[in-house]
């Protein structure tokens, strides 16, 4: 909320049934932009028409993350480059390639106006390649396995697990300003994720 104050472009990448669109960012002088894939677009784009909720404000982008670069998708919808944007980016990184991720961090923090900025969320490296497995998580990974959702890429959370964040957003010319762990990094244990809020200016 506070920097849909000092943009005038919300990007919600990996957007899915995310319905702050339709509420949060629904404000004057601010464009918005959601991205997805074709199937996923076309099925809520149905749905907000049969709960008869207003989407005339929003660009509908469509990309396959894996093989498309969204910025390009978005700059064909009329997003512009030269003013800052905030990006979200939720529930998505756990399930793209590291060459995917890498791009869109890089595209954020050397390729959008000084002043944008990108929401994400992330899990443990070590929990996607099973060298550390909190028992919460075996039921989780097993149904997510059973319909062809692996996860496939974390950030480590190697004590201390900030410091390691900001170390992996720092080439990307991203600068961590704020970031909540998923979990309490003490003794043997490592958090298991986290949320992170970074800049490119």
């Amino acid at each position: 909320a506070g920097y849909l104050d000092r943009v005038s472009q919300f990007v919600v990448l990996g957007a899915g049934w995310d319905t702050r669109a339709y509420g949060l960012a629904k404000r004057p002088g601010v464009r918005v932009f959601e991205v997805d894939a074709a199937e996923t677009q076309s099925r809520k784009r149905a749905a907000l028409e049969q709960a008869s909720i207003d989407a005339a404000h929003v660009t509908f982008v469509t990309v396959d993350f894996n093989k498309e670069g969204w910025l390009d998708a978005l700059l064909r919808e009329g997003f512009d480059r030269s003013q800052p944007a905030f990006i979200l980016w939720e529930g998505v990184t756990y399930y793209l390639n590291a060459d995917a991720i890498h791009a869109t961090l890089q595209t954020v923090g050397q390729k959008l106006a000084p002043g944008s900025a990108i929401a994400f969320d992330y899990l443990s490296a070590e929990i996607v390649d099973g060298s550390y497995r909190p028992p919460r998580y075996n039921s989780a990974l097993a149904t997510l396995r059973f319909y062809g959702e692996p996860l496939t890429f974390g950030v480590s959370t190697g004590a201390p697990a900030r410091d390691v964040l900001s170390a992996f957003l720092a080439p990307h010319g991203l600068q961590l300003t704020e970031y909540e762990p998923y979990g309490i990094e003490s003794g043997e244990n490592q958090v298991h994720g986290g949320l992170a809020l970074a800049k490119n200016d």
